[in-house]
C-alpha cells in the first residue's frame, strides 16, 4: 500500500504538467467547446450546466496564472485524491466482514 500512496503522490505533483499542453483536456470541454465539435449542444448538457458550478473551476483558486496556478493544480490533485480517499476508508468500514465473522466462514 505504501507504493501506491507514494505513486499517488507523484502523480499529484507532475499533475502541473498538464499546464504546458495547448488545447482543453479531454473531457473537460465547456458547452462552447462541445457544441463546436458536435455540431450542436445535448439537453441534458445544458441542463446540467445551468446547475452545476465546479468548486475550483479549471483547477485554480482565484483564477491564478504562471506557478500560483501549478500550486492550485496541486492542491486541487491532493484535495481531489484525499476526498475519494477517504470516501474509500468509509466505505470500506461499512461493507468490510469483521475478523470473528470471517473466519467462523472458513471454519465452515
Amino acid at each position: 500500500m505504501k507504493k501506491l500512496y507514494w505513486g499517488i503522490a507523484l502523480l499529484v505533483l507532475i499533475s502541473p504538467l498538464g499546464l504546458l499542453a495547448k488545447g482543453t483536456a479531454w473531457g473537460e470541454w465547456s458547452s462552447a467547446e462541445f457544441k463546436r465539435m458536435i455540431g450542436f449542444m445535448p439537453g441534458g448538457m445544458r441542463t446540467v450546466e445551468s446547475l452545476w458550478r465546479a468548486p475550483l473551476a479549471d483547477y485554480a483558486f482565484g483564477g491564478r496564472q504562471g506557478a500560483a496556478a501549478a500550486v492550485g493544480y496541486i492542491l486541487s490533485g491532493a484535495i481531489g485524491v484525499g476526498l475519494i480517499l477517504i470516501a474509500f476508508k468509509v466505505f470500506g468500514r461499512f461493507l468490510s466482514v469483521p475478523e470473528e465473522e470471517r473466519s467462523s466462514h472458513e471454519d465452515t
